[in-house]
């Protein structure tokens, strides 16, 4: 049974919150992530966020604090000014992704999108 948050002394006490896609919260969703924080606190319990890096100052945030021992992130990003069609930075940003058909569907995807290397003009 949950007990209560610790800071509210009501409601709710989770062991573990999980947000999907943190870095598309703009600044409004500050409360929610506050919210679940403060639900995990009467059980000693994790938040996890799984998510693109996106433009959120949530995740921005984090990765600033990444020194910090109660944060742990793990940033895959490719190269600053890496080639569109760079397998290795393609590997850098999607360690697990980029195995047999998923590089071909990278291959395919960005044919169809940008033309191939030869011809964008970026």
């Amino acid at each position: 049974m949950p007990r209560p948050d610790k800071s509210a002394g009501h409601a709710a006490g989770y062991d573990v919150a999980l947000i999907d896609e943190l870095g598309l919260f703009d600044e409004k969703g500050r409360a929610l992530v506050a919210g679940m924080l403060s639900s995990t606190s009467a059980r000693d319990g994790r938040m996890l966020a799984i998510s693109i890096l996106g433009n959120s100052p949530l995740t921005q945030e984090l990765v600033q604090r990444r020194a910090d021992p109660s944060v742990v992130v793990h940033l895959y990003q490719a190269p600053d000014g890496c080639a569109l069609d760079d397998e290795s930075a393609w590997h850098a940003a999607n360690p697990r992704p980029c195995r047999g058909h998923q590089i071909a569907d990278l291959h395919e995807g960005y044919g169809a999108t940008c033309g191939g290397a030869a011809e964008r003009t970026k």
